[in-house]
């Protein structure tokens, strides 16, 4: 007996897709197509699945939790992410512009990861934030990261675009962001550049 029944098509009307992830009685999930023929039984492997929508051209995924860690499938229940992450929050658009924000299984340290897993950040940072930027595929996703106590600003591929150097960093409404130190504060734009002083005559 379906206990749950959720589409897992393409947000593009050119690419539907006929499978659907269902809940089972039993706590155990499977995928089918529309015609109830089964893709894939995912039996008892994990704890809980849930259909993921993502708002660009990318077909949906499932999120699958096992073991108190969280991971990925594709729409046919084949491995994109490991469920071994504490957490994964997926940031940006399109193709390899979509990155996500994972923290390593037991609640280890942020690392920054690809659409399909690979890592682009290793762990060496206290803690990581998104700041802004992945609204197309010339737009980097940036982060607010801390380490030794100081706050700066790295891209999706850990280039560090705002040196951490700052005891304060935060992103101000206009998409800038303000620093400040024992030497002061500052403005830099999202390449890092310091913004112009403004100065009343």
């Amino acid at each position: 007996m379906i206990i749950k029944e959720c589409e897992i098509t393409s947000k593009r009307k050119m690419r539907p897709s006929k499978n659907y992830l269902v809940g089972l009685e039993n706590e155990s999930y499977a995928l089918v197509k529309w015609e109830i023929e089964v893709v894939k039984d995912l039996g008892y492997e994990f704890d809980h699945c849930d259909v993921e929508y993502f708002e660009d051209e990318f077909d949906s995924v499932i999120r699958v939790n096992k073991d108190g860690c969280v991971g990925y499938l594709d729409k046919n229940g084949e491995p994109l992410i490991s469920p071994d992450y504490y957490d994964i929050t997926f940031y940006g658009c399109g193709g390899r512009g979509r990155v996500a924000l994972a923290i390593e299984g037991g609640g280890g340290m942020p690392i920054i990861i690809d659409a399909e897993g690979r890592v682009l950040v290793p762990p060496g940072y206290e803690s990581m934030c998104f700041a802004c930027g992945g609204t197309g595929p010339d737009d980097p996703v940036l982060f607010i990261v801390r380490k030794k106590e100081k706050y700066g600003v790295i891209d999706q591929d850990g280039n560090v675009i705002i040196p951490l150097e700052y005891d304060i960093l935060d992103m101000l409404g206009n998409g800038s962001f303000y620093g400040e130190n024992s030497k002061g504060g500052a403005r830099f734009g999202r390449d890092g550049r310091p913004c112009p002083k403004i100065t009343n005559k």
